[in-house]
């Protein structure tokens, strides 16, 4: 196997340079063929260490790379004295760094898992500024790294190996990629944490304690890890620098352990099949809840349609303005909570929020921001109360500018664009007002003399010009008299006030074009089929300019589009979308799908695996110019209602998790979104009373 010479590569940073308690460490040098820095770290400098510690911490990135967990990335490299060992890649961005935990308290006793990720959040959740979005990634992690340590034998856990990493430039947190794992593949009861447990015992409580989350990612590892890969890793040059005895003895706890995971995902699919097998009463009653619920939301929907329609926006207001509870079971005495909550998991709250207060206070409103924008997040997670507080519902319909037509937003919108209004920029017309303020106030009647000609001049246009410049003149002049000594401030605060105010219009555009789109998909016609064309119009028809679609959105689009980073599906590359000539093929090949599993005798959740297909394949072929998420997920609701089936709120306008199964979806592997609407489609209409207890967990977790 070649190694990088260390020689050849320049040193940043010396051992004792370096931060941190890191054992084998002997500097970071710049690796040119990647233009990035590595960890160079030397074989046998760790207690327990085999002197191989190299090929085991390449072997377990090559196996998270696999099943795709962050990791760092890991290149075998040799000193001056011909010492192996291994080059770990710099996991950190520019202006980032990591958090120490160390400073934040002292872990307590260790006795289990519970007490594992127990007591890293409570670490975590006294770091100044995380939310409590930050701690549900973060115990997501958790779940991943204890989950693949026990997967590969990790011995060497501990919270020096899994930091939180914090961008200085905007105060945002991430976890750090999994490392140092050079530990590897070493089956001990001495692990740093829970180290009285087996590899297979901490695989096993993982899937009794979290079911949900685990099963994800025990599906992805059996997928992943299959014969064909495992056949694949063997033929790898760097497996034959372990001794036989060692490689042998590897690969055969590796499959072990796979193959452990394999019948624990066994197990919880027949214990879901169990729990789907009611017996004849218990579905007739089931059905009987159905048929009485789906006419309640059907009609009700339509009832608040049609009160939009005559009080516009106040009539959502007053939606939010009051509320019992969404219970556990569903029973639709709370129907209006539910319409809520399926109205706002499509909208972004925290974008609201930061626009209407925090937009001119600086990067120093981050953290306040965000508490309140994840607060509100919260009550979308849990099963609370949606009725907002004074402030919230202040924020979010506020209409600083009374703006109540698109005439008016047009006029108050040209003094932002600066392009002019009747003749008068905002500039032309700041630099007027700064120049009355000063001549009003002129001491000297010599210069007072010479600047009237100009001022008599202004005041006579004055006459001529309409209430809006009017209107922006007087708030110039009221903001130049409060600051006379810095009259740019007046610039900058009433340029701030009208955008603002626009911007508070455009979203309250939004709010009702969503609830409009989510009451047409909840108002479908149930045990009726649907036209997917005329469906999605009919949706479309819904939105005015909140969403910022082009002109043309009742038609397909006639150009080429992407999606990435830029089209809000997570932060992956830029990805291909079909040619828009097929589009027309293509939107009638999903109306053949959904009119098959409409007409199939099948379970509900079978048809709904069958629907989330469409769903997911609806947004990668981006049928619309702009507005498609939105669109196929109303569509989505469209086709559950038409067939009887309440839809459970999804979006991907709050939802993490959620685009990452939508991202996976465009290879084709619909299992882990489908998985994932199931559950929520369970969670809903959970006949047990399981919810209740979910409910107390989420609201514990984020309490915390």
């Amino acid at each position: 196997m070649e190694r990088l010479m260390i020689s050849q590569l320049s040193l940043v940073r010396g051992e004792n340079e370096i931060p941190g308690n890191f054992t084998a460490v002997r500097g970071e040098y710049y690796i040119n063929s990647i233009e990035k820095t590595g960890f160079f770290k030397l074989n046998g400098c760790m207690l327990d260490a085999q002197n191989d510690e190299d090929l085991r911490e390449l072997l377990a990135s090559k196996i998270m790379e696999q099943i795709q967990f962050p990791h760092a990335d890991i290149i075998p490299a040799i000193d001056d004295n011909g010492e192996n060992g291994c080059l770990s890649v710099n996991i950190l961005n520019e202006n980032e760094e990591f958090i120490d935990l160390s400073k934040t308290g002292q872990y307590r006793p260790i006795n289990s898992i519970e007490d594992f990720i127990n007591n890293d959040l409570d670490q975590i959740s006294s770091i100044p500024g995380i939310t409590s979005e930050d701690l549900r990634l973060r115990r997501e992690y958790l779940l991943k790294y204890i989950l693949v340590s026990a997967l590969i034998s990790n011995t060497d856990i501990k919270s020096d190996n899994m930091f939180i990493i914090q961008d200085a430039s905007t105060g945002k947190y991430r976890n750090a990629e999994y490392y140092d794992m050079g530990l590897s593949f070493i089956e001990c009861n001495n692990r740093k944490f829970f180290g009285k447990f087996s590899s297979k015992q901490i695989i096993e409580q993982l899937y009794e304690l979290y079911p949900n989350q685990i099963a994800q990612f025990g599906k992805m590892i059996q997928e992943k890890l299959n014969e064909k890969y495992i056949e694949s890793l063997l033929n790898e040059d760097f497996l034959n620098e372990f001794s036989i005895e060692d490689r042998e003895l590897i690969m055969q706890q590796l499959k072990d352990r796979i193959n452990f995971i394999k019948e624990l995902n066994f197990r919880e699919q027949n214990e879901l099949a169990q729990q789907d097998k009611i017996t004849d009463t218990e579905e007739e009653e089931n059905d009987k809840k159905f048929k009485n619920s789906i006419p309640n939301i059907n009609d009700l929907s339509k009832q608040i349609y049609d009160e939009i329609t005559k009080k516009g926006i106040e009539r959502i207001r007053c939606l939010f303005s009051s509320g019992t509870s969404l219970k556990e079971k569903i029973q639709f005495d709370a129907k209006e909570e539910y319409i809520k909550r399926m109205i706002l998991v499509q909208m972004d709250i925290g974008k609201m929020l930061l626009t209407h207060k925090y937009s001119d206070l600086g990067w120093d409103s981050i953290p306040e921001f965000n508490r309140k924008s994840k607060e509100i997040r919260r009550k979308l997670l849990t099963n609370e109360n949606l009725k907002f507080d004074e402030e919230t519902l202040n924020l979010l319909f506020r209409n600083s500018l009374g703006i109540t037509s698109q005439d008016q937003y047009e006029e108050w919108k040209e003094f932002i664009d600066n392009n002019g209004h009747n003749g008068k920029t905002f500039d032309s017309i700041y630099f007027e007002e700064e120049f009355k303020v000063k001549y009003e106030n002129e001491r000297n009647p010599i210069r007072k003399f010479f600047k009237s000609f100009k001022y008599r001049h202004m005041n006579k246009n004055r006459v001529l010009e309409d209430s809006y410049v009017k209107n922006v003149r007087e708030m110039l002049k009221n903001e130049i008299l409060k600051n006379p000594n810095n009259t740019f401030e007046a610039y900058r605060i009433v340029h701030s006030n009208l955008e603002r105010g626009v911007i508070e219009y455009e979203n309250i555009e939004e709010i009702e074009d969503i609830t409009r789109m989510v009451l047409i998909s909840l108002s479908t016609k149930q045990y009726m089929p649907i036209s997917i064309e005329k469906t999605c119009k009919m949706i479309r028809e819904e939105i005015k300019s909140g969403l910022g679609l082009s002109g043309n959105g009742m038609e397909y689009r006639q150009r080429q589009v992407t999606l990435g980073s830029k089209s809000g599906i997570s932060n992956k590359p830029v990805i291909q979308t079909i040619p828009f000539e097929e589009i027309p093929d293509v939107m009638k090949g999903f109306q053949e799908e959904y009119q098959e599993a409409y007409n199939k005798e099948q379970s509900k959740e079978d048809y709904i695996r069958q629907i989330t297909k469409i769903y997911a394949d609806f947004i990668y072929v981006q049928p619309y110019e702009d507005g498609n998420k939105r669109t196929a997920t109303c569509l989505f609701n469209s086709m559950l209602c038409s067939k009887g089936i309440i839809p459970p709120p999804i979006s991907l306008s709050n939802d993490e998790q959620l685009i990452e199964a939508i991202y996976i979806a465009k290879d084709k592997d619909y299992t882990m979104l489908q998985d994932m609407i199931i559950d929520r489609y369970r969670e809903l209409n959970d006949s047990n009373g399981n919810t209740d207890k979910k409910e107390k967990n989420i609201d514990k977790e984020f309490q915390k």
